[in-house]
């Protein structure tokens, strides 16, 4: 299911598509840069900045000796430096994947342009993103002559491959899929899903039965009961 993103982007791709989803994600970027007046201005530049911070950090802490540790006077500069680039990485995440997740549930993005979102949301292993990556499974890219070998956004099922990436924390929102729908096209790759992130069935097959001891709803208990029988004939391990 999984499909290596960079090398999607061969000289056969369509340049049209490709530039299409540069273009998107530069959006994205720059949208967020002007979230907020007070936050990173130049993303590249600060991750320039990090890099030669961290460097500076671990010299700082390697060096220090008995008198260091004593007084500790310059490791309370280091680590107040450190602390600020710390905040600003956090900043920084939570503002993309907030401009990223408002792309993916609202209701004009393009389909296309939420695979992207999907794809970069995957990619910062965006836990916070697990519901609405689940409720968007069945977004996919068709497999048609423009893109047989090489989809636009580097996989076919984007909303899964991301969900894959992000593992565990995945997990609930996608058995939230299985008793909330009664869609084949949810079921499956849903349950799809489920093996790739545990590799094996079984316990797949333990993690729905426990869902479905406790629910107490006829119809979510009957569609997780389909979801185990459906589990029965898909191809995985055990």
């Amino acid at each position: 299911m999984k499909s290596n993103f960079l090398s999607c982007f061969r000289p056969f791709c369509s340049k049209r598509l490709i530039c299409s989803g540069i273009v998107i994600l530069l959006f994205v970027m720059l949208g967020t840069r002007n979230v907020n007046a007070q936050g990173p201005a130049h993303p590249s530049k600060i991750q320039i900045a990090h890099e030669l911070l961290d460097e500076q950090l671990i010299l700082a802490i390697q060096s220090i000796d008995d008198q260091e540790a004593s007084t500790g006077v310059s490791s309370v500069e280091w680590m107040d430096n450190y602390g600020d680039q710390y905040q600003d990485d956090i900043y920084y995440r939570k503002a993309t994947i907030s401009k990223l997740l408002s792309l993916l549930n609202d209701s004009n993005t393009h389909s296309i342009a939420k695979c992207y979102a999907a794809t970069y949301l995957g990619m910062m292993h965006a836990s916070e993103a697990a519901t609405s990556l689940a409720s968007n499974i069945t977004i996919v890219v068709a497999q048609d002559s423009h893109h047989m070998e090489c989809p636009p956004v580097g996989s076919f099922e984007p909303m899964s491959d991301a969900l894959i990436t992000i593992g565990t924390p995945s997990i609930f929102a996608v058995i939230q899929n299985l008793e909330e729908s009664d869609d084949l096209k949810v079921r499956k790759p849903s349950l799809n899903v489920l093996i790739q992130i545990e590799g094996d069935k079984d316990i797949v097959r333990l993690r729905l039965q426990k869902a479905l001891d406790a629910q107490s709803n006829t119809v979510k208990k009957a569609r997780l009961q389909l979801a185990i029988k459906t589990l029965e004939g898909l191809n995985g391990h055990k």
